[in-house]
């Protein structure tokens, strides 16, 4: 293919590398052994920088079997003049199909797992999945399956956060303990703890132990006691007052932990 005088032909890349200017060059296959032997200048597409991992290549300078990333490779008549990278098969069979609706992706070459930057031209939807393990790490901004608008940060482990249409939730791994935050309110799940004051209003106290409870706790039993013992009440009252006082007197006794967790 000729296009103002260049002259287009299809290879591979074997070794990319920088020049003294900063610049990336690319060498094709078929061009000797030696990195430095025949590498032009890499045309990129306007905003987008990328660089494929190198070749294994026979003696030859032929790429080995499996192949690399392929080339758009310039001639200015016999010279050459500059290379394009086109894209490698090994990585675009890494990446989920494109909906025939369109979209792009953005991967990385020569990753060992999959790792890409996708966008939905259907609705914008744009997400992120990088593979650790046997799961991966994924973000997702735009909307979900019902086609409500979603912001989500999914880790790998399982520890999400989640902006949905009307609230927010925060949850960990297995999904037991997590926190969700809507307009009317807020809901907590799982087991809490809380270091420090709570402030409710213009009002702080301790949470862990509430010392002033259960001294008044103490100081109510100790008057139904003396009630229990007041000679000017009928007997069923003062036995009432004494059921009550050693209810109140077994509480305060349990001050230490009365207000921890698991209480």
């Amino acid at each position: 293919m000729n296009w103002r005088g260049i002259r287009y032909e299809l290879g591979q890349v074997v070794h990319t590398l920088y020049d003294a200017a900063g610049f990336l060059r690319a060498q094709p296959d078929a061009f000797g052994e030696a990195p430095q032997v025949k590498a032009p200048e890499v045309i990129h597409p306007l905003g987008f920088g990328a660089r494929p991992p190198a070749t294994a290549t026979n003696p030859d300078g032929k790429v080995k079997g499996g192949g690399g990333c392929k080339l758009r490779v310039g001639y200015d008549g016999n010279e050459l003049h500059h290379v394009e990278f086109v894209g490698d098969q090994r990585d675009l069979a890494k990446i989920p199909p494109i909906s025939d609706k369109g979209g792009s992706v953005q991967y990385a070459p020569g990753a060992a797992a999959p790792s890409f930057d996708k966008h939905d031209s259907e609705d914008g939807t744009k997400q992120i999945y990088v593979e650790i393990g046997e799961s991966a790490h994924l973000i997702t901004i735009g909307k979900d399956g019902n086609g409500d608008a979603i912001v989500e940060l999914t880790h790998a482990d399982g520890m999400a956060l989640t902006m949905l249409k009307e609230s927010v939730v925060l949850k960990n791994k297995t999904g037991d303990v997590y926190l969700e935050l809507k307009a009317d309110g807020g809901t907590l799940n799982g087991n809490w703890k809380v270091t420090g004051a709570f402030d409710i209003g213009e009002t702080s106290f301790p949470l862990v132990k509430f010392p002033v409870l259960v001294t008044a706790l103490g100081t109510m039993g100790a008057a139904f006691a003396a009630l229990a013992t007041d000679a000017a009440l009928l007997p069923s009252t003062k036995t009432a007052c004494g059921g009550v006082a050693a209810g109140l007197t077994t509480f305060a006794a349990a001050g230490s932990t009365a207000f921890t967790k698991g209480s």
